[in-house]
């Protein structure tokens, strides 16, 4: 303690200061608040109790964080290895149409770019096979080996016509090799957006002449179309020789319907009709009458130009052995050569086109021998057979 007087540290108890002599007086205030600060011993230890709850507080908030995360990392266990994307295949795909009205055409594509942004790593190979084949990725394999596709029809289409996608998956594959949930249907898609084909006369650019007498007349077809591809078709007629005046043949178009499609997609022309009917007219009188077959293009009684033919009159007479034995094997085949040109045929050798070219009996108007083959008289095929056996 210290006196009140000279400030000294004097021990305690003493009534008088060692140092001044001065009576030491006690404090009533020092004395009252040594009552106050033993009471207030009792709250220091609160804290202490506030840090053990907190404590118990931060040890639950940790337990349940660490259960969240072992229940996410088995989440992504069982994902990993259980789970199985489902794949809808229509979402990829897309008909697109071209081409004209009556003629377009459907094309189906399958998107496999968006297909390998959606599954390129999501697509696993199975635990039984782990990997197919020479395949980097499942999806890959998927792709390439079992997924299969079509349209039921694709051409000679016209608009608010349908047309069906028809899915043929590899189950089997898919079964073996691939995680996945696989869903498609077949689906069917309506024709829209064609644009309408110009519809023309292909017969207007085509000159139909007759020439000879009447009963023994003989048609010439020029074909003077300037669009593409219609130039270059071959037209033909169901009679070409023996005619009369006032005789009605057809003209058409070889192999006709199977060009149409190639017509319209090259030149947006649609042909109106691919057959036209001729009546004959122009022969001449026939000055006397002929007993010939007037089924064949030539007749020697009746025309002087036999330039070129080996049997001139092979249409009207039945060939011997003896004198087609005489022949070389070249000259076997002028002799059948001749009697397909008598009947219009368009030879596809340049060669023999170009012989037979030069004279004036040849009038080509076929280019199918079954055609020209079928205009032969019954004298005529049986000295083609004949002939044949000598070749």
């Amino acid at each position: 303690m210290f006196c009140t007087h000279c400030g000294k540290n004097i021990p305690e108890g003493v009534r008088f200061c060692t140092y001044c002599g001065e009576p030491v007086e006690v404090s009533p205030v020092r004395e009252q608040s040594k009552g106050p600060a033993k009471q207030m011993s009792a709250p220091v230890a609160k804290p202490k109790q506030s840090s053990g709850g907190s404590n118990k507080r931060l040890i639950a908030v940790l337990g349940i964080c660490g259960g969240v995360i072992v229940l996410a990392l088995l989440v992504l266990l069982f994902v990993k290895l259980f789970y199985m994307p489902t794949i809808n295949l229509n979402d990829y795909i897309e008909v697109d149409y071209d081409g004209y009205n009556t003629q377009g055409r459907a094309t189906v594509t399958f998107d496999e770019d968006d297909f390998y942004d959606d599954y390129e790593s999501k697509l696993k190979f199975s635990n039984r096979t782990g990997s197919a084949g020479s395949y980097d990725t499942a999806a890959e394999y998927f792709l390439e080996e079992c997924v299969y596709y079509s349209l039921d029809r694709s051409t000679g289409l016209s608009n608010s016509e349908s047309v069906k996608l028809v899915w043929d998956l590899d189950e089997d594959a898919i079964n073996d090799h691939i995680k996945a949930n696989i869903k498609c249907k077949n689906s069917v898609f309506k024709v829209k957006g064609l644009s309408d084909a110009e519809t023309i006369d292909i017969f207007a650019n085509i000159d139909v002449t007759f020439s000879g007498e009447d009963g023994d007349g003989v048609v010439s077809i020029s074909n003077n179309n300037t669009i593409s591809p219609i130039s270059s078709w071959s037209f033909m007629t169901d009679t070409a020789s023996g005619l009369s005046n006032g005789d009605s043949i057809s003209v058409y178009v070889e192999n006709g319907e199977s060009l149409v499609d190639a017509c319209v997609s090259e030149s947006g022309k649609l042909p109106g009709a691919l057959t036209k009917e001729y009546s004959v007219s122009g022969l001449t009188e026939s000055d006397s009458d002929s007993s010939s077959d007037k089924n064949s293009v030539y007749d020697e009684n009746d025309r002087a130009d036999t330039q070129g033919q080996i049997f001139p009159d092979s249409s009207s007479r039945l060939l011997t052995e003896s004198e087609v034995r005489r022949l070389s094997t070249d000259e076997v085949q002028s002799a059948i050569n001749e009697i397909y040109a008598r009947n219009g045929y368009l030879f596809k050798s340049d060669e023999i086109y170009n012989f037979y070219s030069q004279y004036s009996w040849y009038n080509p108007v076929t280019g199918s021998q079954e055609d020209a083959k079928r205009r032969f008289n019954s004298t005529e095929n049986a000295n083609v057979e004949l002939l044949d056996k000598f070749r």
